[in-house]
């Protein structure tokens, strides 16, 4: 665990697994650690998870007297007693903004690097269907507090020399069903490495005419 002190309070930082080096101009990138052994919390948030799944091993490694869930899946299971969902958000990074506002927290640079680079993630750059006119809205007030879109999509769009190299493989396994209907990728388990973030693959194929369903399947 990474522990951040802030006005005398302890916020403890999990992930499942490696950052991927994209993210490494994100404040307190080099605080944010596996977890090692069991962390006994007062509060446990889990962000944009609509199940346990999706936070793997970290379940696993808290021991705390209440959970909240912040998410914005339509499919959210309600894994926590407590929850704050919204499914017409197009991030939870946008829910997290509108809960700053009312919380009158203020949102100094760091944070708005963090909630901007969690929607632009989110929304594809603003390229996905959801994005919304207050998704813009707080694209923008979070520019106007002094972040950098430009080299903020520069940092995400970063790609490894090992991720180049698998990709016209992966590229190579599009195969469609249905007069086209449905389209599919795959990273055959010889090829697969978890250390090679393969998230943003899915966004090629997403451009090929005629699809209705696409799918990314992998080991």
């Amino acid at each position: 665990c990474g522990i951040l002190e802030k006005k005398g309070k302890k916020v403890i930082l999990f992930i499942d697994d490696d950052l991927p080096q994209e993210f490494s101009f994100m404040p307190a990138f080099d605080r944010i650690k596996r977890p090692d052994g069991i962390v006994h919390a007062d509060i446990f948030i889990i962000l944009d998870a609509s199940d346990f799944e999706r936070i793997g091993k970290v379940a696993d490694c808290v021991d705390a007297s209440c959970s909240i869930n912040i998410d914005h899946h339509v499919s959210n299971t309600g894994i926590t007693k407590y929850r704050l969902l919204d499914v017409n958000a197009a991030a939870t990074c946008e829910i997290v903004f509108d809960l700053a506002v009312a919380m009158g927290v203020e949102i100094d640079r760091d944070i708005a690097i963090c909630l901007y680079a969690g929607i632009s993630s989110d929304c594809g750059s603003f390229r996905y269907a959801n994005t919304t006119a207050k998704t813009l809205r707080i694209a923008a007030a979070l520019t106007d507090i002094g972040i950098r879109p430009n080299e903020i999509s520069d940092y995400l769009e970063t790609k490894s020399v090992q991720e180049l190299h698998l990709l016209p493989k992966v590229l190579d396994t599009l195969e469609f069903y249905l007069d086209g209907a449905v389209a599919t990728i795959t990273i055959m388990p010889e090829l697969y490495k978890k250390n090679i973030d393969s998230e943003a693959f899915i966004k090629y194929p997403r451009y090929i005419n005629g699809w209705k369903l696409l799918y990314f399947l992998k080991a």
